[in-house]
């Protein structure tokens, strides 16, 4: 779906009460409120998902998938590039269950590690909601912060927010968009779920092969290069100067995107947009 399609469908929704969407949020909220299964909880989203349009039909809906062909779990529920992952009660002693947390994160770092394609995550209860991206687990938010992420969608009448809120998270397969400095920062920025999935992984492969003669030579003129743009002994080898590398060897990839326009007076050949420019 295009973005002014996506844009067109919130407002309506926004506009107008949906008497469907209600309908069937009704129906998840029992099954939370009455403490039935996960399967159960499953069942009613998966209805909610295909009555207001979310799904366009079953087939874009799987349970049980394997995060990796050669991995020992299996996802409740996958829709597009997301997975969603059922409990009972995802609130625990006034928390999020950081175990759900730690278990919706490994599915999604192990789908990365196999490029499967997965982007987002969602932890949910059928009341209340909790996005995940693939990187998430590396970044230090507290439980409070994790807290207030979290969504909660706890009356029928919210029917219409529920979508609004599931929509863009699950339907993301833009194509054909001209790169715009507002599209490269949305799609590729430091909040972007690209960003933190590249992020990820780029750690993971730093650590792995950091004593590699290559690498280390690469993280040296890197160091060097930084200490004379910011100063002498600026740079270390400690927890945040690896964050500092990988995160300086991510940012300048999606520079290779062009920008398929005109160019205008003054543009060097070759030059993408930056992140930064609006």
């Amino acid at each position: 779906m295009a973005m002014a399609d996506l844009a067109a469908a919130v407002a309506r929704r926004k506009a107008e009460k949906d008497p469907v969407a209600d309908e069937y949020l009704g129906k998840l909220l029992e099954r939370h409120q009455n403490g039935d299964t996960e399967n159960d909880i499953r069942i009613a989203f998966r209805d909610f998902l295909l009555h207001t349009g979310i799904a366009a039909d079953e087939r874009e809906i799987t349970t049980e998938t394997r995060p990796a062909l050669d991995s020992r779990h299996k996802t409740d529920l996958q829709i597009r590039n997301t997975y969603v992952e059922f409990k009972r009660s995802i609130i625990k002693a006034g928390a999020i269950d950081p175990e759900a947390i730690e278990q919706l994160d490994g599915y999604l770092m192990e789908n990365a590690r196999a490029r499967g394609g997965i982007r987002n995550g969602i932890l949910t209860d059928g009341a209340n909601y909790l996005k995940r991206s693939v990187g998430d687990h590396r970044r230090n938010i507290s439980a409070l912060e994790v807290k207030k992420a979290t969504k909660e969608f706890s009356r029928p009448q919210q029917g219409s927010r529920l979508y609004e809120y599931l929509q863009p998270i699950i339907d993301t397969q833009e194509t054909g968009l001209a790169p715009t400095p507002g599209r490269l920062t949305r799609h590729f920025g430091a909040d972007s779920d690209v960003f933190k999935m590249a992020t990820a992984l780029l750690t993971e492969a730093h650590e792995a092969h950091r004593d590699h003669p290559t690498v280390a030579v690469k993280r040296k003129l890197w160091r060097d290069l930084l200490q004379v743009a910011i100063g002498q002994n600026s740079v270390d080898d400690s927890p945040d100067s690896d964050w500092l590398y990988v995160r300086h060897t991510v940012i300048p990839a999606p520079g290779g995107i062009q920008n398929p326009g005109k160019p205008r007076r003054g543009d060097r050949p070759g030059c993408g947009f930056p992140l930064s420019r609006e």
